[in-house]
């Protein structure tokens, strides 16, 4: 019998020289691009999907709808240098008209919410946050969170909301 070694993630908590940019230069959305895919390539990996063009055309098509647009802010997380992470920050103004990504024709928030009366409130969109394997520690995750958080409360947003599977969203509780 052939037995595998099962490799155990050795995580980092370290966050002494974790960073963060939030600038829209062409440098840091190609950086952002590159772990967006890095991380659904994983994905598809993992899962053993192998329409690695279907990825590759999806986010092809995320960056060109969202990243260059005026309400749309690149995060990334840096550690020593190397983009470790990052994430897009959507941000939806009072009374504009503009959806957010987890919004669709079938689904709105304002109706949805109508009890937090979001039309008269500016909201984000925290999307397509990932992190490394090796780098998503509770320490890690936590000063990334509160980075974001931060970012949103500088740029008046009264409440910031996040799209994500049973299994992902424990761990932001």
């Amino acid at each position: 019998m052939i037995y595998r070694e099962k490799r155990e993630k050795k995580l980092i908590h370290d966050t002494s020289d974790i960073t963060f940019l939030h600038t829209k230069s062409e440098e840091n959305i190609k950086l952002l691009c590159q772990m967006i895919e890095k991380h659904y390539t994983d994905f598809v990996n993992n899962y053993y999907i192998r329409e690695h063009r279907l990825i590759r055309n999806y986010i092809h098509l995320q960056k060109e709808r969202y990243l260059y647009e005026d309400y749309v802010l690149p995060i990334l997380i840096m550690k020593s240098k190397k983009c470790i992470g990052g994430a897009i920050m959507v941000e939806h103004n009072q009374n504009s008209n503009i959806k957010l990504p987890l919004e669709s024709l079938n689904f709105d928030i304002q109706q949805e919410l109508e009890n937090l009366k979001l039309q008269n409130k500016k909201y984000t969109e925290l999307y397509r946050f990932t992190l490394l394997k090796n780098y998503r520690s509770n320490k890690i995750l936590d000063k990334s969170l509160q980075y974001i958080i931060d970012v949103a409360l500088k740029h008046n947003s009264k409440y910031i909301f996040m799209a994500a599977t049973y299994k992902i969203s424990r761990m932001f509780r």
